[in-house]
């Protein structure tokens, strides 16, 4: 997704967020998209600042991304893969980052989006955008999605086995003392009237996590 990296970029990435045609789809998008999305990124920007603000003055996305970056070249081998950060809405932007894959001359490309869900408006609008600037640069390497892994067994256990320890932080560690909310964000019904399986694919996590959580951590409700 990326994040604005200063207060003084909160509007411009709103600005590219609001501006995605993969979001907000609006009658002759060609001509209302951005007035649109400068009209409401400059009323949202002060509202957004504040909580940007209670961050550190920025977004920690792309320091987070950068060590999962760094983790994930360790993994894989130097001499393997590079592994390449592209954000959706700031910088690195997806334009920079494909003319700097063109110029490298990379071949084959692997997307790993970093939502384990697929959604239009998330891993749809990041293939989209990448696609359309290899388009438009007139680059062609071999592309392959990671289209979702919100069934991956790592990434599940990972969250189960943050949950003992969180709890047990708590001043009551009791399990039957505890009940445990799973959140996430939402989706426009329109949107999953149309097909997203975005809702499935959540609902899916959360049968899995429920059903893990009562076999390895009784008790919990």
């Amino acid at each position: 997704l990326g994040g604005p990296d200063s207060l003084a970029a909160v509007e411009g990435f709103l600005y590219n967020l609001f501006s995605d045609p993969d979001i907000f789809k609006l009658p002759l998008g060609f001509l209302t998209q951005k007035p649109f999305a400068r009209l409401i990124s400059r009323r949202r920007a002060p509202e957004a600042s504040v909580g940007y603000a209670a961050l550190g003055g920025k977004s920690p996305l792309l320091e987070n991304t950068r060590k999962q970056a760094q983790a994930l070249q360790q993994a894989l081998g130097a001499d393997a893969y590079d592994v390449i950060i592209c954000m959706r809405y700031w910088h690195p932007l997806t334009d920079a980052v494909v003319a700097g894959m063109k110029a490298q001359g990379y071949e084959r490309v692997i997307l790993l989006p970093l939502y384990p869900h697929y959604s239009r408006t998330t891993t749809g609008s990041s293939y989209n955008a990448f696609m359309r600037e290899c388009q438009r640069q007139h680059y062609q390497p071999r592309v392959s999605l990671i289209r979702q892994w919100y069934d991956n067994e790592a990434y599940q256990q990972a969250i189960v086995d943050d949950i003992r320890p969180s709890a047990q932080a708590l001043p009551d560690a009791d399990p039957a003392h505890i009940e445990l909310l799973f959140s996430a964000h939402g989706l426009p019904q329109k949107i999953v009237d149309a097909g997203d399986p975005y809702e499935q694919h959540i609902r899916a996590t959360y049968e899995a996590l429920r059903a893990e959580i009562a076999r390895s951590h009784p008790g919990f409700s």
